[in-house]
């Protein structure tokens, strides 16, 4: 089961998200945006997230689904968060994730393509954007949880109508894994890459 956290790194929930995932012995991929780690102390978060042995992908430079920009819009978007991971970190993503998980077809495959990235989603989506909390995040998680599960969480609060808080996803994150644990399963981040084909295709992200 792989766990994802979008939308980061954030000066608060960031630190608090590694550390729940320190306590909890699991590793999990987080999908950065390129305005939020250009800010002071962002590459110190993002060295913090491999230096606990996460994987860092591809989300965006700005927060702006594909289906709001054009072609060249979303070229330009992508390539300025591989210019700002390669200069500062030496770092080539495989994979990315499109805000909110929408997509300007056929563009953003074609472009996809043509930065050697693979487009993924989730199969999970327990909206802890809503700052919903934990306890119903995580029967959510139960009805749908297999060994093939993408669960979809935020580690920033950047993009959130709803709440400034990440409290209840840092939270979460124990008891998601224990439950995982208990159902047999391993717990980290996204296998790299697997194939070109997309994952189920949801609305948040």
């Amino acid at each position: 089961m792989a766990l994802s956290f979008d939308d980061g790194p954030d000066p608060v929930w960031t630190p608090a998200v590694l550390e729940a995932l320190a306590h909890a012995r699991a590793r999990a991929t987080f999908f950065v945006v390129a305005e939020q780690l250009l800010e002071p102390g962002g590459l110190d978060l993002l060295s913090a997230i491999l230096a606990g042995g996460h994987r860092i992908e591809a989300h965006c430079a700005r927060h702006v689904a594909h289906d709001e920009q054009d072609r060249a819009a979303i070229q330009a978007d992508v390539e300025k968060l591989l210019g700002a991971l390669d200069d500062n970190l030496g770092l080539r993503p495989q994979l990315w994730r499109p805000p909110y998980g929408r997509l300007n077809d056929p563009h953003s495959m074609e472009v996809a393509e043509q930065v050697g990235l693979e487009l993924v989603l989730w199969t999970c989506d327990p909206r802890d954007y809503r700052n919903t909390p934990w306890e119903a995040m995580l029967q959510e998680v139960k009805s749908t949880l297999d060994e093939d599960s993408v669960i979809l969480l935020h580690d920033s609060r950047r993009y959130a109508h709803d709440t400034d808080s990440a409290a209840n996803t840092v939270a979460l994150i124990e008891p998601l894994v224990e439950l995982v644990r208990s159902r047999g399963y391993d717990v980290g981040p996204l296998p790299v890459p697997r194939s070109r084909r997309l994952g189920p295709v949801c609305r948040h992200g």
